[in-house]
């Protein structure tokens, strides 16, 4: 495996530029979310197509538009339900080949690299969705947990994507 990133949920594929969840959430645009210097600022849809949301090593794991194409390794959540939320919000049970971080039950598939859509139904197939990274805090626990655990080496793909309408990223 090669990869340096991850797939998570996010996409502007039904209109450019439109960032959007899986679901529909608006994904937050600017920093500090996606990479920027002091020449550029993601998304940039450089040479176009690049409709999928990633996160990866070579850019410190901020977000990041790509081609749907690419071979990444999926970020998989599943939904934590609300009681066990109010309970105890530091503590979440997670299911089987998930952990508790940053609020999300994740998985870090780093054992598989494939297309966007291909990690995307990698995580239907575990009852989950592609990440979907709505918060800095979030980012925050997931950079963390990624140090910690030692699979920074690894890029993952995310849920979102502007593959519906350029520019338009939805989760």
């Amino acid at each position: 495996l090669t990869s340096n990133g991850y797939w998570i949920d996010g996409s502007d594929q039904d209109s450019e530029g439109d960032w959007r969840t899986s679901s529909g959430l608006s994904i937050p645009m600017g920093t500090p979310f996606w990479e920027a210097d002091l020449t550029y600022q993601q998304p940039d849809d450089y040479s176009n197509g690049q409709d999928c949301l990633y996160m990866g090593r070579t850019l410190f794991y901020y977000l990041d538009d790509v081609s749907c194409a690419g071979a990444h390794s999926p970020l998989c959540e599943q939904a934590i339900s609300q009681t066990a939320v109010a309970a105890v919000p530091e503590v979440q049970d997670c299911p089987t080949f998930f952990v508790s971080v940053g609020g999300l039950c994740l998985s870090f598939m780093t054992w598989v690299e494939e297309s966007w859509e291909e990690s995307r139904q990698a995580c239907h197939g575990m009852s989950g969705e592609l990440a979907a990274v709505t918060d800095i805090e979030q980012l925050r626990a997931i950079y963390l947990y990624l140090h910690q655990e030692g699979i920074d080496g690894h890029s993952f793909w995310l849920g979102g994507s502007d593959t519906a309408q350029e520019g338009v990223w939805l989760w």
